[in-house]
């Protein structure tokens, strides 16, 4: 099969294409505001890993472990290390996992409304952060800007059309640029390409990571 035939370039592709970017990138704005990992250097990663997984399975792939991660990671404001260590140690469990078909038996056994009470759990922790360290920061025109985005999202929840992520996120954007400026200074600081250096956690960051968050 061609990649032509897998990938298709439209408006309907364009909003679904924000939909999984609709969590990852706060997600990622929200870890780079806690750990002191490099801007550039990981939407550079983030953004050269989608676009290798969207040509080879044609779908997109979201990894939701590492959601569970980041939203871990900015609650308890973890060292960037222990992030480092943890994301190796699920990067090797996921391998054996899937090499092994154990994952497969796993999806079998765990019953859904674990799966959802995961969810939740996670999802309320993020509304949390949302409304007291973000949205409440701005007082009442935050809250105002937060109410008028839930009733965009409603009204076109159900257009395959309207990217509406992409225009929510781009709004929030100029909004963050030109408006309150919430964390643009801190980017613009950290905003440069270090030189590439390999780094090798400890064993007791590897213990961490992995009892924390894997």
């Amino acid at each position: 099969m061609r990649i032509t035939d897998q990938v298709r370039l439209n408006l309907r592709e364009l909003s679904g294409a924000f939909g999984d970017i609709g969590t990852d990138f706060p997600l990622i704005v929200g870890l780079l505001r806690v750990v002191a990992l490099n801007p550039a250097t990981v939407f550079i990663v983030f953004g050269v890993l989608q676009i290798l997984t969207g040509v080879v399975y044609g779908i997109p792939m979201p990894v939701q472990p590492l959601k569970a991660m980041a939203v871990i990671v900015i609650t308890q404001k973890l060292p960037a290390d222990i992030l480092l260590a943890a994301g190796l140690g699920i990067g090797v469990c996921m391998l054996i996992l899937a090499g092994t078909g154990t994952l497969t038996w796993l999806a079998k056994i765990v019953p859904h409304p674990v799966l959802r009470g995961i969810q939740l759990g996670l999802g309320l922790q993020l509304a949390k952060i949302a409304l007291v360290d973000y949205v409440g920061n701005t007082a009442a025109k935050g809250y105002l800007l937060a109410a008028v985005a839930a009733v965009f999202i409603y009204v076109l929840r159900n257009n395959p059309r309207c990217p509406v992520t992409a225009l929510l996120l781009l709004a929030g954007g100029l909004w963050g640029l030109f408006g309150e400026r919430f964390s643009a200074d801190v980017l613009y600081d950290r905003m440069n390409v270090p030189p590439w250096r390999p780094t090798v956690p400890t064993i007791a960051n590897v213990i961490t990571g992995f009892w924390v968050l894997v």
